[in-house]
């Protein structure tokens, strides 16, 4: 089915024990909410078989961090991933594009049979598993439309809190009791975790992260501002740290510093060795090169981060000394008896090779 897939590049597919998967990479021209829809419709059209479990539909984008942030407070575990995830919420409701944890303690729920139930032989094990089972999948219950827009209809019935599976009926041929009545049914934390501490207290970390074109500055902005007004108690503390966008803006701020720096010594010089309209040229055409770069930046849809400040930063020197190569080539003309638009015209030709 997902053959009929459009502008599909690759198709890579992986199988285990009890579950697969299937990755497809686009071409860089595939409109990408389209290709999402395609697929959707071409994995409804699957027949799948009544014990498995809806497939999950994922695009993978590429985000760009913008912090960690470790929160410290409640000595239970339970009670701080219940504070991880509020803040996790208020953070996505603030615009943060995508947050990963680490540190969130893992529980898995725990069915304690009472072993009077099998001694008296009212039942056996794969009974009350068979039985457990039936009532923990997503039913299918068929499917609407026709061809290309046929969607899967699911019966969403499973069982997944400890009430719910108290409630399961275990019948035999003698007696009829629900699950609650001959087990105790508890949350308990999953096996060989990794704990995280921060200065000798339990921690969790959310990962925050920004969708591409989303600006660092404005994101980082929401998550001050979350933070500052919202009050979780005395116990609860937060701390930021390795805060990617201050990188970025210290190359920012780089930037306008060597720019800035670099116009004043130009004109000084410039001023000195020529005459002040031509080192005026030098001086517009430096700022007007950058943000004619800025301007097809944005035309191609790239966004201002640490490479395109990288290449900005290093090519100020290049712009810097393009720019003094073609006036001064133009001042030489012009000192040769030149009119003031043939030596510029003519110095712009002349020394097109060389800033190439």
């Amino acid at each position: 089915h997902l053959k009929n897939v459009h502008h599909i590049k690759y198709q890579y597919a992986k199988a285990l024990t009890g579950m697969a998967s299937i990755a497809l990479e686009f071409k860089s021209d595939a409109d990408m909410n389209k290709a999402l829809s395609e697929v959707e419709n071409q994995v409804a059209q699957v027949s799948l078989p009544s014990a498995a479990k809806a497939p999950q539909i994922i695009k993978l984008e590429h985000y760009e961090q913008i912090a960690n942030l470790i929160i410290t407070g409640p000595k239970s575990n339970q009670a701080l991933n219940k504070l991880a995830y509020e803040v996790e919420n208020g953070l996505i409701q603030q615009g943060i594009s995508h947050i990963r944890h680490i540190g969130i303690v893992l529980y898995q729920l725990h069915i304690n049979l009472n072993p009077i139930w099998f001694m008296q032989g009212l039942g056996s094990l794969d009974h009350i598993k068979q039985a457990v089972l039936s009532h923990s999948i997503d039913q299918s219950t068929g499917s609407i439309g026709k061809g290309e827009h046929r969607q899967a209809i699911e019966s969403r019935t499973q069982a997944k809190k400890p009430y719910q599976l108290e409630q399961i009926p275990i019948s035999t041929d003698d007696t009829s009791k629900e699950l609650g009545d001959i087990a105790s049914i508890n949350y308990q934390e999953k096996d060989q975790q990794s704990a995280l501490f921060y200065q000798g207290h339990k921690a969790i970390v959310l990962q925050l992260l920004r969708a591409p074109g989303q600006s660092a500055f404005d994101a980082i902005e929401k998550i001050q501002h979350y933070l500052k007004q919202h009050t979780f108690g005395e116990q609860v503390h937060f701390k930021l740290y390795e805060q990617h966008w201050k990188y970025i803006q210290s190359r920012l701020h780089l930037l306008l510093k060597n720019g800035a720096t670099g116009l004043v010594l130009i004109f000084i010089i410039l001023m000195l060795a020529l005459r002040w309209q031509m080192a005026l040229c030098v001086v517009v055409g430096i700022p007007v090169a950058i943000v004619t770069t800025i301007f097809f930046l944005y035309i191609f849809g790239y966004s201002i981060n640490m490479l395109s400040l990288f290449g900005l930063i290093m090519s100020l020197g290049i712009i810097v000394d393009d720019t003094i190569v073609v006036t001064e080539d133009a001042f030489s003309a012009q000192q040769e008896g030149a009119s003031a638009q043939d030596a510029a015209t003519g110095g712009a030709k002349r020394m097109l090779g060389p800033v190439i």
